[in-house]
């Protein structure tokens, strides 16, 4: 920001402001002129334990289910 101070959040919408989600999906908006800089995280919101959650089944069902939705 340019006041200093570091934001992050999943990105959900935009328009006059930037609507961005916490940790536990609470929206906060940002004003859009207070930002200096904009960039993504590397990092996801995916577990880094997500491969051992699902046993292969519920993987290639989830897989299905995902690239099934537009």
């Amino acid at each position: 920001m340019k006041n200093g101070q570091i934001l992050s959040g999943l990105y959900r919408r935009e328009g006059e402001s930037l609507v961005l989600a916490n940790q536990s999906g609470k929206e906060f908006l940002v004003s859009k002129e207070d930002i200096a800089e904009q960039s993504a995280s590397r990092n996801t919101l995916m577990p880094d334990h997500f491969h051992t959650a699902l046993d292969q089944d519920q993987f290639n069902e989830l897989m299905a289910y995902l690239l099934s939705i537009k």
